[in-house]
């Protein structure tokens, strides 16, 4: 694993790297796999941030020839995001993310390889100090 970032008052960068071998995280075997990550995230204004990230990974088949083994395949997804406080509690944001997966082997993925996601949530933060 390789990791990088960058960090300053209202900016803040971070990528990285990972290769790796493990199993098969729900489909039969275990996998090689190489993958890359970076985001970003802006505080544009006193009361608007906005974020943008980006992953890619490619998985291929440690033994192939295993009875119900894949031989592997890849994903591409990018995430942008906006936040904004409401009050000093209480934060709205906006997510919309894009994935791309190729993986031949598994129909659902084939037959439609891509997928678009948008959400909108509201987060409530509390905090008491401990020991009291």
């Amino acid at each position: 694993m390789a990791s990088i970032g960058w960090q300053e008052r209202r900016t803040n960068v971070a990528a990285s790297y990972v290769r790796q071998t493990t199993a098969g995280g729900g489909v039969v075997g275990a996998y090689r796999s190489n993958s890359a990550n970076a985001s970003g995230r802006w505080q544009v204004s006193r009361t608007w941030t906005i974020g943008t990230g980006a992953s890619y990974a490619n998985n291929k088949s440690v033994n192939p020839l295993l009875v119900g083994a894949i031989p592997g395949g890849r994903s591409f997804a990018v995430v942008a995001t906006v936040e904004h406080p409401l009050n000093r509690r209480i934060t709205l944001g906006f997510n919309y993310d894009h994935e791309y997966q190729r993986y031949n082997d598994i129909p659902v993925f084939s037959s439609n390889p891509t997928s678009d996601r948008g959400m909108v949530s509201l987060s409530w933060q509390f905090t008491r100090p401990l020991g009291r």
